[in-house]
């Protein structure tokens, strides 16, 4: 477990920590690029669990490995998803965008197959909000590219057989359980109040939806992503240290909206007692860099 004390009472204090921690979590990127660049293959693999911070971990390695010489696409598996996965629901079912089976495979075959031939391709791109793909753009592939498939899936054996042998896996999450002042939160719980945040901001969920999610996400989670993500090539932590006492200003409001009697109260005001206990008024959200992987989250705001 990790263990942080929030001694920081001026915004120029909190400044210089927020700061210090992109600079630590850069440069580990920063290595984990070099490093996967060094395996001299074509296709990178950028998995882990939901909330992660696989997305902006991706674009931040574009320019890592831009920067080598070569040309980085990032593709998200997630725009292969099948179309209207809310869509015919039975009664009490929630919605799947975890396991394989929501995946188009045959399209992502096929547009692998192609793409390493080096042929042109369509990306598709999946919109969340009305849950279909909205639209397709032209690809045409070219000598120096770099492909980092980006998704939970990109762990799954259906989708890493589409690559062949060549590739570099790289593995994201929140490594360990985290003690603020005395005040624990589990790895998996930072990842639900990301999820919880960022479902409300961009994908139009509320804090009760989302909950209602997290019992099968977890349980995918460790019956398909974690025994399929043993020895990656490259393993990148992605907390950090100061995101806890900014992601209570958003979560804290989307939780109140849970009464008590409903659905998941309980696990709301769970959360919500340890994250005003933890509250720091000198944060401020303005104080995070516009290219960090906290802003996957909480947005440009």
């Amino acid at each position: 477990m990790k263990i942080l004390c929030s001694e920081i009472n001026t915004k120029e204090e909190c400044r210089r920590f927020i700061l210090n921690c992109e600079r630590k979590f850069k440069d580990k990127l920063k290595s984990s690029a070099e490093c996967a660049l060094s395996r001299n293959n074509k296709v990178i693999t950028l998995s882990g669990p939901t909330c992660s911070g696989k997305t902006t971990t991706a674009e931040l390695f574009v320019s890592e490995i831009n920067r080598a010489g070569h040309n980085a696409v990032v593709l998200s598996i997630d725009d292969f998803y099948k179309d209207n996965l809310r869509r015919n629901l039975p009664p009490g079912a929630k919605p799947d965008f975890d396991s394989v089976k929501t995946i188009d495979t045959d399209y992502l075959a096929e547009f692998t197959d192609r793409l390493l031939l080096g042929k042109s391709v369509r990306i598709p791109r999946f919109n969340f909000l009305t849950g279909v793909r909205d639209g397709y753009t032209e690809y045409v592939p070219q000598e120096k590219d770099i492909y980092i498939f980006e998704g939970i899936q990109a762990v799954y054996p259906e989708v890493v057989s589409l690559f062949g042998e060549k590739y570099t896996s790289i593995f994201i999450c929140v490594g360990d359980s985290v003690s603020v002042n005395g005040v624990a939160f589990s790895s998996y719980e930072i990842r639900l109040l990301r999820r919880l945040v960022r479902d409300s901001l961009f994908r139009n969920a509320s804090a009760s939806f989302t909950l209602s999610c997290w019992e099968s996400v977890r349980e995918n989670e460790d019956s398909a992503i974690f025994p399929n993500a043993q020895n990656p090539d490259v393993y990148i932590d992605s907390f950090l240290e100061y995101e806890l006492f900014m992601i209570g200003k958003f979560a804290l409001p989307m939780l109140s909206e849970i009464g008590r009697g409903e659905p998941y109260a309980d696990i709301a005001e769970d959360l919500s007692e340890r994250l005003r206990e933890i509250d720091n008024p000198v944060f401020d959200t303005s104080l995070v860099p516009r290219d960090s992987m906290f802003r996957e989250f909480i947005g440009k705001i």
